[in-house]
């Protein structure tokens, strides 16, 4: 798989929130939404709040010079006065929209403020996501049994003679293909990955979390399970998310993972090689999800296809590791991961006094 990364235009998703936000609160179109929502893309809070104070004392200061008019019965001078104040009225309560609607938007947490859905509606907006985040079909991996020894094969073989003997015809019930699943991989690749089911961070709940266990680092898959093949592609996009998400959460700004979305009872499955840099603030500053075709891994070779994908590190991740800058998803440990280190068994009793 080859690294073509999109940069994403840095107001691309400022710009997309303003103008929803914009909407939803003036329902009746009597502001200029495209106006206020360039000044709120192109001013700084700071320079909106000066623009805010300066143009409340212009309005004030019109209105005072329209009562003058008034008092003076000058009719033409209060009708221009009346101009000049509603114009500075308009251009108050616009940077005053522009101030709230982007102060709101600076305050939001960094996956709500770029994506704004749960990852289980990737679905229904895959076109949107898949010119985001730069998704890309590509042609197959060339990875396949050739890194996997004898010894492994056989497990694998085993494991999956295991699991369609455990399948019960006519079953659909997507968290026990998921508990299959996981047994197949523990018995096909045990002793070299380490596997963590129902993940729940932030309100959202991962199906599979891999440990892939390499000399001296970990490398990590998510992996989302769907019964229905043909949901392949929007499952991978919905791991993705969980990836940005898990990723903002975390303050882990770059990232380079092999993702997959698997489906049970019909024994298909889909790999994506899934990049993306943050910045500072963990918004999306360049990505892209090359995605792969779906492909069956019912017979031995597509088993060990999927295996050789699971225990294969991307390309580019040894160059990394080589100049000291290995992409921090691929280092996690147990408090990068929040998973919780084993804790001492506590007695439940009176406590016993130590002898002296």
């Amino acid at each position: 798989m080859k690294q073509d990364e999109q940069k994403l235009p840095s107001s691309w998703t400022a710009r997309k929130y303003y103008a929803d936000a914009l909407r939803k609160e003036d329902a009746e179109n009597n502001k200029n939404l495209a106006e206020i929502e360039l000044t709120a893309d192109t001013l700084s809070l700071a320079a909106l709040v000066t623009n805010v104070i300066t143009y409340r004392k212009l309005t004030a200061d019109a209105l005072g010079k329209m009562k003058e008019a008034l008092d003076k019965r000058d009719i033409e001078e209060y009708n221009r006065r009346e101009y000049i104040h509603k114009s500075l009225k308009e251009a108050l309560e616009s940077y005053k929209a522009a101030f709230a609607v982007k102060k709101t938007y600076s305050v939001m947490e960094p996956y709500k403020k770029n994506i704004g859905y749960p990852p289980s509606d990737a679905g229904d907006n895959r076109e949107e996501l898949k010119g985001f985040f730069n998704v890309k079909t590509v042609p197959d991996n060339t990875i396949g049994s050739e890194i996997l020894d004898d010894e492994r094969k056989q497990r694998i073989s085993l494991a999956l003679k295991d699991l369609k003997e455990r399948i019960p015809a006519g079953m659909a019930n997507e968290r026990a293909f998921q508990d299959m699943f996981r047994k197949f991989l523990e018995s096909g690749l045990s002793r070299v990955i380490e596997t963590h089911q129902y993940l729940v961070f932030g309100q959202c709940e991962l199906d599979l979390w891999v440990d892939i266990k390499t000399p001296g680092k970990i490398s990590v898959s998510f992996i989302e399970m769907k019964v229905d093949d043909s949901d392949l592609e929007d499952a991978l996009l919905q791991v993705m998310l969980y990836v940005y998400k898990y990723c903002s959460m975390k303050g882990i700004q770059k990232v380079e993972m092999i993702v997959f979305a698997i489906s049970l009872p019909n024994f298909f499955a889909r790999v994506g090689l899934l990049r993306f840099c943050l910045n500072e603030r963990f918004d999306i500053e360049k990505a892209s999800f090359e995605m792969e075709s779906p492909f069956s891994w019912e017979t031995e070779e597509g088993a060990f296809k999927l295996a050789g994908y699971l225990l294969s590190r991307p390309k580019e991740t040894a160059e990394y590791a080589r100049t000291g800058t290995t992409p921090e998803i691929s280092l996690l440990d147990n408090e990068r991961t929040g998973k919780q280190p084993k804790r001492k068994r506590q007695q439940t009793g009176p406590k016993k006094k130590k002898k002296t």
